[in-house]
């Protein structure tokens, strides 16, 4: 045992003669291990991907938009002017770029005329991600928007509204009430863990 003991310290001796040798197989390799892991961990860091947001519409649905997307487990938005959005994508610095457009409100979404612009770094799956978010937050704002909506028609059938402003409070008194009920939902599965005691059962294999 000595034998093999001394023949591996010989051969180390050997291989680590040069300085070189140890950046090679010690230092290159922990510090390859530490930059692929992000660098140090921060407490502080948003684990979430980050999503550049541009806000053109500047309505209480693109307010609403950019609210559901601060409340995701998955993405953070960062609310950019276009000019920078183009730049941080053109350089690679932005995997998606998700645009508002202007005239996106609730008439128009209502009217099934509302769009949005998407853009994705080809092959990128942070984009994916993002995009699954985006999807995600588009559903719940036009599930509020068509109820605020909807009662909106139905106040104003019952009793007409006085002015144009009166009919825009109503409509945001509406949408609010919606999303306070979207995050009162309760949760649809509930996973209960059965309380038996555990027994032990003789088996045979044979």
């Amino acid at each position: 045992m000595k034998k093999i003991f001394a023949i591996i310290w010989k051969d180390a001796i050997v291989r680590f003669a040069s300085p070189w040798e140890l950046v090679f197989f010690i230092i290159l390799p922990v510090a390859f291990t530490y930059l692929m892991a992000g660098g140090a961990p921060s407490g502080d860091s948003d684990p979430r991907i980050r999503l550049v947001v541009v806000d053109e519409a500047q309505t209480s649905v693109s307010r609403q938009i950019i609210a559901e997307l601060e409340n995701s487990t998955a993405v953070y938005p960062e609310v950019v002017t276009r000019a920078e959005a183009d730049n941080q994508f053109s350089q690679r610095r932005a995997s998606t770029v998700f645009i508002i457009p202007a005239g996106l409100d609730a008439a128009a979404m209502q009217a099934g005329a509302a769009s949005v612009d998407l853009r994705q770094q080809p092959n990128n799956l942070n984009a994916t991600v993002a995009e699954r978010a985006i999807q995600t937050t588009l559903r719940r704002v036009s599930s509020a928007v068509s109820a605020a909506n909807n009662a909106v028609a139905q106040r104003e059938k019952a009793n007409p509204f006085a002015s144009p402003a009166e009919k825009d409070a109503y409509f945001a008194a509406a949408l609010e009430n919606a999303q306070k009920l979207q995050d009162s939902t309760p949760e649809r599965v509930i996973v209960v863990k059965a309380a038996t005691p555990e027994q032990e059962v003789d088996w045979d294999p044979r």
